[in-house]
């Protein structure tokens, strides 16, 4: 089940170029990785396209890509973030967000869509979280919009301490009424079990409390725990810890970034508009 719909425009069973937008349950949005990957898997296994590689143009994203996989997966390519963690000094304080978010006092800075940048938080086990500063690729930073803010919880933070983290949604629209932020996107190391990092993705501004997996939120996550871990060229296993879930591979190649997950067609119906 996703909660963000994707809407294509061209014959889906012989198309392998389709154009595509995403609207949550309030609002149209700029990009959704698993609505996209929903679209693609509803094209090749509910309508039998057999193109090896369906492409969707998007107004604010680009292209993306989505190809079949070995296993009865899909890979999808979208656009990268490029990472550092030279955060600057001066911003505003907004400590209620964060508390809210995983408890504790915090810093939070406001900034434009060209930019997603970490949270310095205080998380479950009361250890300062490491900031970052993630910014957008150019095509993206022109378009304004809402920012998406990224909290990195300390390396002592596991898979428990994530899952523990329960935002009040109420609390975080009350933080920022004024529409400056689209999501949050608290992450943490893998801590065993094959994963390199875990996540979870809050969206009340958009309608969605808490989204089961974000694909566009690992196109921010994967290049920065690829450096900051020093794995190389290797994929990289990610789970995203909402109570549904999701795991996938990440492989940052230039400035794109490709997912490896699978998808079901749970149902298959008529819309008519």
């Amino acid at each position: 089940m996703y909660q963000a719909d994707a809407f294509t425009d061209q014959p889906f069973k012989a198309c392998s170029r389709f154009k595509l937008r995403w609207c949550t349950p309030i609002k149209e949005v700029r990009l959704r990785g698993h609505a996209t990957l929903a679209a693609a898997a509803a094209i090749f296994k509910g309508e039998g396209n057999r193109s090896p590689t369906l492409h969707f143009d998007t107004v604010a994203s680009g292209e993306l890509t989505v190809s079949a996989a070995p296993d009865d997966k899909y890979c999808m390519e979208l656009p990268a973030s490029a990472v550092s963690e030279d955060v600057p000094e001066g911003a505003g304080v907004d400590s209620a967000l964060m508390q809210e978010v995983v408890g504790g006092r915090a810093r939070v800075e406001r900034v434009p869509h060209c930019q997603v940048r970490a949270c310095g938080a205080t998380a479950c086990a009361c250890r300062t979280a490491r900031c970052v500063h993630v910014a957008r690729q150019p095509a993206r930073a022109a378009l304004p919009g809402p920012a998406e803010l990224v909290v990195v919880l300390h390396e002592s933070a596991g898979r428990a301490a994530l899952e523990a983290i329960h935002p009040d949604a109420a609390a975080l629209k009350r933080a920022y009424p004024g529409g400056q932020v689209l999501s949050i996107i608290v992450t943490a190391p893998g801590g065993g079990d094959g994963l390199d990092f875990l996540s979870r993705a809050f969206c009340p501004w958009a309608g969605i409390d808490e989204d089961p997996v974000t694909g566009c939120a690992h196109a921010v996550l994967a290049p920065y725990w690829r450096g900051r871990l020093g794995t190389g060229e290797r994929p990289l296993r990610a789970r995203q810890c909402s109570p549904l879930g999701g795991e996938m591979e990440c492989d940052v190649a230039g400035d794109r970034v490709r997912l490896v997950s699978s998808a079901v067609v749970l149902r298959k119906g008529t819309l008519q508009l």
